[in-house]
């Protein structure tokens, strides 16, 4: 069988039909059927074999790190949520390559890009991971979609209690780092969803910026207002003079 198999003379068969034989003949088969896609660049039955039969997710994620860009971002776009729940640095980490122009196997190969914003999705049980990848995204190429720029200020203000979270003012440092998103000049927010998270999250600085960014001086008046905060109404009247007088009833 292995010398049928690997010398290939004198013989011809339908590669396809000969890897679903190995695959359904059993594990003791794995590796003929495995020889067989990559020997035939049979990419799809390659990793289908490895991630579902053999469970070898390293040997899986090495394999794609060495196809050119198209069938990597094919293969990462259908198998990452697997490779990223068991690997998740390392698959982040082809990602980056893959979403920064860095991937090129090839001396021919042209330089491309992948969408970040088309691989959100498989990070769903991975928010950490999530969280550096966006982050090294924004740095790496700061004209990222406004998808990107959403969700990681949504990351940043997510306050789902966990011990990492509660632990020597990771909330805070997350605050800080949501607002330096916002006031970010490189950041393409839909500006319209960031006041929506922000007030979600009753996120009071990140609020107040977005209303003034987007000139929004009388619900940053009428913020002061429900807040109780009349010596910054004053102020704000003060600093936007400009704002016709909107008559308030005060019980």
């Amino acid at each position: 069988m292995e010398g049928f198999i690997k010398s290939g003379k004198g013989f011809s068969f339908d590669v396809e039909t000969a890897i679903k034989v190995c695959r359904q003949a059993g594990e003791q088969y794995y590796d003929y059927a495995l020889f067989l896609a990559e020997k035939n660049q049979q990419h799809d039955w390659y990793m289908r074999i490895e991630i579902e039969d053999v469970g070898n997710y390293e040997r899986a994620l090495n394999y794609i790190a060495r196809l050119e860009f198209t069938e990597a971002e094919n293969n990462l776009k259908k198998y990452g949520k697997a490779l990223v729940n068991e690997l998740p640095v390392a698959t982040t980490n082809l990602l980056k390559q893959l979403c920064t122009g860095a991937w090129k196997r090839f001396p021919t190969e042209r330089v491309l890009k992948a969408k970040p914003e088309e691989f959100v999705h498989i990070y769903v049980q991975q928010k950490s991971q999530l969280l550096e990848f966006l982050e090294h995204m924004v740095k790496a190429e700061p004209d990222s979609s406004s998808l990107v720029y959403n969700t990681l200020l949504e990351l940043y203000l997510h306050r789902e209690k966990t011990e990492k979270l509660e632990v020597a003012g990771e909330r805070e440092r997350r605050a800080e780092r949501a607002l330096e998103l916002l006031k970010s000049p490189n950041a393409t927010f839909n500006i319209d969803q960031a006041l929506i998270l922000a007030q979600m999250h009753d996120f009071r600085a990140g609020i107040l910026h977005l209303y003034e960014k987007a000139r929004l001086y009388r619900q940053i008046l009428q913020y002061y207002m429900d807040q109780n905060e009349y010596d910054h109404v004053i102020e704000t009247c003060n600093d936007h003079g400009k704002i016709r007088a909107v008559p308030y009833a005060y019980t």
